[in-house]
């Protein structure tokens, strides 16, 4: 959103945020959701079958839950991430 705010040319909506704080935020949240809501092989190995888990999500706070609309919203996320991180121009 801030990016294409900016892009619009209506930067003096963002005057009352602090955009940096917010960016460092979105790099805080981005690390955490890949170091602990993603199934690795080091952690997927204590499952009955981990090769249907590796490289899936799950929700840690919730009994590592894997369900695919918790997979859709946290690689949604990261995509957006990453789009928004290493992609504008």
């Amino acid at each position: 959103m801030v990016y294409k705010v900016k892009k619009s040319g209506n930067d003096d909506l963002l005057a009352p945020y602090d955009v940096l704080k917010l960016s460092q935020l979105a790099d805080q949240r981005a690390s955490y959701e890949i170091q602990t809501g993603a199934w690795y092989a080091e952690i997927a190995m204590y499952l009955y079958h981990p090769q249907k888990f590796i490289g899936g999500f799950y929700a840690r706070d919730d009994n590592f839950r894997t369900r695919i609309d918790d997979c859709e919203h946290f690689l949604s996320g990261l995509i957006n991430y990453y789009n928004y991180t290493y992609r504008q121009a």
